[in-house]
């Protein structure tokens, strides 16, 4: 028929799932299994088929409902990943359209094909979710937060070693590090440190402060 046997081979796979639906055939198993359920009507009597022409049932069949279910989550995953980066008021919105499209085209594909078989067909399924981990909106970096020396309140606070030549410390950096020639807003830097230690005492004493050399 026009449907080239695949009705059959999904049958045939849909039985080998409910005889083992935890764990399933195992890896690779499909197409030695596919025989004994298939029982003489083979679609073209010269060769036994290697898969189902579905990659879903294959791999349900292959790893069970525990694998199948992992798979269901990664592309669960992924289609929420490029829904929010479709409708995010940035300049990325026409990738996550363009990545969008395509891992709904490749999972299309997936329902009446074989192309995790192929790494040349079943590369583009893996960048394309690549893409979306990397643009998706919810995994923005938070901003950076300020060391926090003292983040509790306390009664007495004692300060000791504030010397004019001590405190702040000094920079001791070599004089070719480019991090001191050309700092930048997220490089380290311990004179501010060591300020903020002071000011964060300072609004954290609750009654007494006491600073000394």
């Amino acid at each position: 028929g026009g449907d080239k046997g695949r009705l059959q081979l999904w049958k045939r796979t849909l039985e080998m799932i409910h005889d083992r639906p935890i764990m399933g055939v195992g890896a690779a198993n499909w197409r030695f299994q596919y025989p004994a359920y298939a029982r003489g009507d083979m679609i073209d009597p010269r060769t036994v088929p290697h898969r189902p022409h579905n990659d879903p049932l294959w791999i349900w069949s292959e790893t069970g409902t525990l694998g199948f279910a992992a798979y269901l989550w990664l592309v669960v995953a992924a289609l929420r990943c490029g829904w929010r980066s479709s409708r995010e008021g940035t300049q990325k919105v026409p990738l996550g359209v363009i990545l969008l499209s395509s891992l709904c085209a490749a999972l299309v594909g997936s329902l009446f094909g074989f192309p995790r078989e192929f790494p040349a067909s079943w590369m583009p399924f893996c960048i394309v979710l690549a893409g979306l981990a990397v643009i998706d909106p919810a995994r923005e970096p938070a901003p950076m937060a300020l060391p926090r020396a003292v983040p509790a309140i306390a009664t007495v606070i004692c300060l000791l070693g504030l010397n004019g030549r001590q405190f702040p410390g000094r920079d001791t950096r070599p004089s070719f590090d480019v991090t001191r020639s050309n700092p930048r807003a997220t490089d380290r830097d311990s004179t501010g440190e060591d300020r903020l230690l002071v000011l964060e005492n300072i609004l954290c004493a609750g009654e007494i402060l006491y600073l000394s050399y």
